[in-house]
Formats: structure tokens, sequence, C-alpha cells
């Protein structure tokens, strides 16, 4: 089944509610927790600019799954994580 209400407005503005979660649905996010994506979004935007990254996801591996093929969301998904540490 796909039944997404289980995962319904589970990801807050609490930093905590959303570690060790995979975005899947925008229903997963309350309205303050939208906030609190676009305001860690611009948080990287700002490092990526004024240091280029950092070593956060050292030792992590990205593994992404495409049902069509998009090679511009790949590869910005692939500089994402090379620019925080991870391959």
């Amino acid at each position: 089944s796909n039944d997404l209400s289980a995962i319904t407005n589970t990801l807050t503005d609490d930093v905590s509610s959303w570690e060790g979660q995979n975005l899947i649905s925008v229903t997963q996010m309350t309205t303050s927790g939208i906030l609190r994506l676009f305001q860690t979004a611009q948080s990287m935007r700002s490092l990526v600019r004024s240091k280029g990254g950092d070593e956060r996801l050292k030792h992590k591996v990205l593994a992404s799954v495409f049902y069509e093929a998009s090679t511009r969301t790949s590869c910005s998904f692939q500089a994402a994580m090379m620019r925080l540490g991870g391959t």
C-alpha cells in the first residue's frame, strides 16, 4: 500500500524530528517543518558560498534512485554530497 498517513506531519521545526528520516512526500512536513527546510537550505547556500562546503558527510555514501532519467538532478545531488565531504 502507498498509505502515507503514518508519516504525515512528522517533520516539524524540531531538528530532532528530521534525524534519520527520509523525505518521501511533502505531506510529511508541517508548515513549520517546511520553514525549517528552507532555513536549512539558506544556511547551506551561505556555507557553500563562504567556504565551499564542509566535512559533515565524510565517510557517507550517496545512493539515489530515479524513476526517470534526470541528469541535472542526479548531478546536483552528487555535487552537494561532494561539497559536504561525502562520496
